[in-house]
């Protein structure tokens, strides 16, 4: 139990570093990546079966992707292997320069030519290892990029491969017994651990702490970001100032923060239980992601389009742009989580293709409105911009080019995904989204770098 509610006090920090988080590399090779020798013998019958794998190429994407994964740590290893000795080698073939070339005649000293010999020898036993491994790397390397290749072509071909239509109405009953059917095994995985005697016991040994996670879980998912901005609030009221302003920026984080301590607090408690099946845990799982896509999404619009009054408001944009920026920033954020749900919701229960196209078709809909009226409305605040000005910098015209773009998009996503083209529609539309969210970060953390800038030299025209 203490280890769990010290989890949920430093839970900041791996809610940050959980969307960053890669693949991590099996035991026997991060071992192996700072021991030597290499043991080239596992090495072969993982090259091995990537090669088969390469040739017959009808592995699935996934299995690829895990195999591309071993293959990149083992390159990392041999890569590291291919500078052992580097110094000791360097010192071998300076000692082999000092002796000067072999005499032609072959007239040299029985000590210097045994000297030379021996130095040949102890340089070619130094450059073995080194060889191997820049063999290795080449083999690793070039199975890499044929893997690589497959993947791009398969994801190609899926990209303008025609699939059913979500307008179809044959495809409607079936979209609904699947969302029907997910939600029957998610609620037979619970009854089912219920009826189970010893997840009954566990469950009730671990209910006081189930409860008091729901409770503080709870809590800051609905009030964290209220205290936040509130105290937010009061920090920015007073005169401008670059420390005011830092202090406010760092306040609001909790606006994001405290509700992920609250969403992961809920996810644990659902762990704690003991009654989640293997479904169940995958979801939960995935839930702190899905939920820190919305709330990073709702955080970074507050700081783009702030209310009315903050001395963080961006000067050319009236209350209710703001209000409406902030509202359509914030959706879009759920939107994106929605459909990173739906994904995972797909793979855990094995969609169908014209369930989920009838599934995710609405989110397509919802997320190509916002991007179209964020489009519009950076284009007017552009427009306000430039007749204020009169000056068409490299900035401005890159923003129009933005919104024009889209405001394109918006357009092509739901026809393309209307007519079938589902899959080139997601492509298109949920990373361009997070693409946006990219491009607010920049703007936040460069209003961030102006802020220290004057902190420190007080020069704010500087």
């Amino acid at each position: 139990m203490i280890r769990r509610l010290w989890a949920i006090c430093i839970v900041g920090a791996l809610a940050l570093g959980s969307g960053l988080a890669g693949i991590a590399p099996p035991p026997a090779l991060a071992q192996q990546a700072q021991q030597q020798p290499i043991d080239y013998g596992t090495w072969d019958k993982t090259a091995k079966r990537a090669e088969e794998a390469v040739e017959a190429a009808r592995a699935s994407t996934s299995v690829l992707e895990s195999l591309r994964a071993e293959l990149v740590t083992w390159r990392a290893v041999f890569q590291r292997a291919q500078s052992a000795n580097a110094s000791t080698i360097e010192t071998v073939r300076r000692q082999l320069e000092a002796l000067g070339p072999k005499p032609e005649d072959g007239a040299e000293a029985p000590e210097i030519a045994a000297e030379r010999t021996n130095l040949q020898a102890r340089l070619g036993e130094l450059e073995a290892p080194v060889k191997q491994a820049e063999l290795a790397y080449s083999r690793a390397d070039g199975m890499i990029r044929a893997i690589d290749a497959i993947i791009r072509g398969r994801q190609a071909d899926e990209l303008v491969q025609l699939g059913p239509s979500p307008l179809n109405p044959v495809n409607w009953p079936d979209a609904a017994q699947t969302l029907a059917r997910a939600a029957d095994v998610l609620q037979a995985e619970v009854v089912t651990a219920w009826h189970n005697p010893r997840q009954r016991e566990e469950f009730q040994k671990n209910l006081p702490l189930v409860v008091l996670l729901v409770l503080v879980g709870g809590v800051l998912l609905v009030r964290g970001r209220s205290w936040s901005r509130r105290l937010t609030d009061r920090v920015l009221d007073g005169p401008d100032s670059a420390g005011r302003w830092m202090a406010g920026f760092l306040i609001s984080l909790g606006s994001l923060v405290l509700p992920l301590v609250g969403i992961y607090a809920i996810t644990e408690a659902g762990f704690a239980s003991g009654l989640a099946g293997l479904r169940t845990e995958a979801l939960l799982s995935q839930l702190l992601r899905l939920v820190a896509v919305f709330l990073v999404a709702r955080w970074l619009a507050a700081q783009i389009f702030p209310p009315a009054g903050d001395p963080m408001r961006q000067p050319d944009l009236d209350p209710a742009t703001r209000r409406a920026g902030r509202f359509y920033g914030t959706v879009l954020g759920l939107a994106v989580a929605i459909y990173y749900l739906l994904r995972q919701l797909a793979e855990t229960f094995a969609w169908g293709e014209p369930a989920f196209n009838v599934i995710v078709f609405p989110v397509i809909l919802l997320a190509s409105l916002l991007l179209w009226r964020l489009g519009l409305l950076l284009a007017r605040h552009l427009a306000s911009l430039v007749a204020e000005s009169g000056e068409q910098s490299h900035r401005v015209r890159a923003a129009r080019l933005l919104s024009r773009a889209l405001v394109v998009l918006a357009v092509l996503a739901p026809l393309l995904a209307a007519a079938g083209y589902v899959k080139l529609a997601e492509y298109l539309l949920f990373p361009s989204a997070l693409t946006l969210m990219v491009l607010a970060v920049l703007l936040v953390l460069q209003r961030l770098v102006i802020e220290l800038y004057v902190l420190v030299s007080g020069n704010r025209e500087g």
